[in-house]
Formats: structure tokens, sequence, C-alpha cells
């Protein structure tokens, strides 16, 4: 401590102490060198004695805030207090704290200045440990269709609760399988590599156990099959282009260009030819869309496709024959502009010709029968066979008798 000096001429003066060059003797006593400086006069003098023999105070400790808790956000301190120290000595102590998740562990030893004047009573530890938060994240799954944009992909917790103002988004990532035709995809969570996530036990849930679901739909669009036709011997129309989208739209960018047309044979048919009426039956080549097919007439899921009989003029050839004679045979041929089909060469496999019945002279109508459906057959119903009368000379022999 400082000190107030008395000289011998009765005046005073005052003496700063100071302490310096200590060590530890081998009975663990404090030895130093302690000097009084003062000034007297103009002059300044300086005395410095030896001091030994000082023994260390043994202190005590109080620690408090040490322990395992769950991480809340909060900041969590180790304290410490120091029992026993003189006053205005006060020794430095090493403290721990943390927010976030951690564990540590600190040996209490005395620091500063005044360290070297006290021992403690004993070893003193303390532990502070955060434990992560435990949460559920369940992913949310997703529909969306072919062709719209996709849906952000979100995610709920489910069991726990985040701390604070703290986000979901800053914990766990979100991401879809990549893929943009109609199906389903997998949604899956991964927990971010930040100081946030790092708080947090998470586990993540779905649907499909530890994803979600992400479904693209099909897009549904309706086209309308035009009808069409061709005459019987002709060939067929094109109608690969005989459709239009009628209800619902297309994805950007794309067009019907995967519909597929096509006439339905009938049972037994190799090939598609004969008269009448067939169903043309419209495909879809692309698995993106849910394409419904409807006909013209707004009541089938079919167009139509008709072959109309192929109109022909048939002239039949009147016919004469004699009496008695066989009859000739009954022939006619095609007059109009419209001529058989390539493939049916024979008249008469379109067409039968019949007279009408007796022997004897006169005339007897020739009618005629369709034989082929594929054909409509105009003809002239004034065809006539002739039975002429058979000529013939007769010779009158002379005769003769008695009279009486």
């Amino acid at each position: 401590a400082d000190v107030t000096a008395t000289y011998v001429d009765g005046t005073t003066g005052e003496f700063k102490a100071a302490i310096s060059d200590y060590a530890i003797d081998s009975a663990n006593r404090i030895t130093y060198n302690l000097t009084y400086s003062g000034v007297y006069g103009a002059a300044t003098y300086s005395i410095t004695a030896k001091g030994s023999g000082a023994s260390k105070k043994t202190i005590s400790l109080t620690v408090s805030g040490d322990g395992e808790f769950v991480y809340d956000g909060s900041l969590r301190s180790v304290t410490v207090s120091v029992n026993g120290a003189i006053e205005g000595n006060p020794v430095v102590l090493d403290s721990i704290s943390s927010a976030n998740v951690c564990e540590k562990s600190v040996t209490f030893a005395l620091k500063g200045d005044n360290a070297l004047w006290y021992v403690l009573d004993k070893e003193y530890t303390a532990v502070l440990k955060i434990t992560k938060r435990a949460i559920t994240v369940s992913i949310e799954d997703k529909t969306s269709a072919y062709g719209e944009e996709m849906l952000a992909l979100t995610a709920k917790v489910t069991s726990g609760e985040l701390v604070g103002e703290e986000k979901l988004s800053e914990i766990v990532t979100l991401s879809k399988a990549a893929g943009v035709n109609a199906g389903t995809y997998a949604i899956s969570g991964a927990v971010n590599n930040n100081a946030v996530a790092a708080n947090y036990s998470v586990t993540i849930v779905g649907s499909n156990g530890s994803e979600g679901v992400y479904t693209i739909t099909k897009r549904a669009i309706t086209v309308t099959v035009k009808n069409a036709n061709s005459l019987y011997g002709e060939n067929l129309a094109d109608i690969s282009s005989g459709y239009d989208l009628s209800e619902g739209s297309m994805a950007p960018g794309e067009s019907l260009d995967f519909i597929s047309l096509e006439i339905e044979k009938k049972a037994g048919e190799t090939e598609i030819r004969n008269a009448g009426t067939y169903s043309i039956i419209g495909k879809s080549l692309n698995g993106n869309y849910a394409v419904k097919f409807v006909g013209q007439d707004g009541k089938n899921d079919y167009g139509v496709y008709t072959i109309a009989k192929r109109e022909i003029t048939v002239t039949i050839d009147n016919k004469t024959s004699v009496y008695g004679e066989n009859e000739v045979a009954l022939t006619a041929s095609v007059t109009g502009a419209i001529k058989l089909a390539a493939w049916d060469s024979n008249l008469y496999s379109v067409i039968s010709l019949k007279k009408a019945e007796g022997k004897n002279v006169g005339s007897y109508a020739i009618d005629l029968t369709v034989a082929n459906d594929n054909y409509s057959v105009t003809y002239n119903k004034n065809a006539v066979y002739t039975i002429t009368a058979r000529s013939v000379t007769v010779t009158v022999n002379d005769a003769a008798s008695v009279y009486g």
C-alpha cells in the first residue's frame, strides 16, 4: 500500500508502493521486491525492501449455467463467482457461452495479474451442451398438368417447432426428380449445410416414405374426327389430317401432329374397298395427352368413312332368235362415262341378265339384276328378246279316189 513519510525536518511526503520480481519458493510462498518511491525537495528517493513468506489465499468458486439444453435460440452462458477474494484484487476466470448447438467443457484456471495471490480449493470444471432441436418435416405432394408451369415445392413442420423467426427454407431444400412428361416424380428433401440447419435434427417424411410425390397428369384435350368419303373403285381419300382440336389446348410450342387416324376394317376383310360405311378411329401417339375422340356428329367416338356405290349406266342389247332354235346369249355394255372399277373387268360379275319365260314366238322382256352391291346400275328397261316364227315350206302331195 502507499505510505506517507515524515522527514527529519518535520515535512511529509507520499511514497508510492510497487511490487516486482514475484517468485514462488519451495514452500509455495510468494517472494517479491517492495519498492517505495517518493520526492523530498528536488530529489527523488526509492526504498526497496525484500518481502517473503506471504502464502496464497485459498478461494472457492460457484459455477452456474452449466448443463445440457435443447436448442431454443437463447444465449446460454456458464457463469462463475469467486468466493473469498481480497477486495480490490480480483481474478480473471475462463467462461463459455453459446446460442447454437455445441458441447463445450472448461477447467477453470485463475488468470490475470492477481492470480498469483490465490489458489483454488479444488479443481472446478463445467460442461455446456446444447443438443439439436428435433423436428419432423412433411413434404407435400403436388400435381400439375403436362405443359403447365411446375408448382412450387412446399413442406411443413408436423412435429416439433422452429425457433423464433427461423424459416423452414433455411433448414431444408426440396427438389423434384428431373422430368416434364406425364408421370410421377419423387420430391426429396435435403438438410442444408448452414448455421441454422445445424441446430436441428430433421426427420423428413412424405407420402412415399421419406419422399413426396409430384404428379404430372396428362393434358386433357378433345379431338373431333372428320367424316370422309370416296367412290367405290377409286383410291381411298387421305384422312391423315382429318381432325380438329375442339376442346382444351396444346402445351406451348406443340401441335396435334401426334394424332393418327385409321379406317377400321370390317370383320373378315383384308382390305377396305367395298361400298359401305366404316369407322375412322383416332389414336394418340403422345403419352402426355389424354385425348378424347368424338365423331363429327358429336355422338360417337369415331368418324365415319363412306364408300359410295359406283353408279354406272348399262345398255342391254336387244336379241332375236327363231322359234325352235337355241336362245342366243344375252349381252349388255357399260355406256356411261363411269366405267367399272379396275378390278371388276367383267361386267357379268356385276350384273346378270335374264329373259322372261317363254319359248313361243313373241317378244319377251330382258331384265337386269345387280349382282355386286358395290354398284348402282341404271339400265334400259325396254330391252326385248324376240322369238320369230320359224319359216317352213309345205309340199302338198296329189291324191286320187274313185267316185262313190
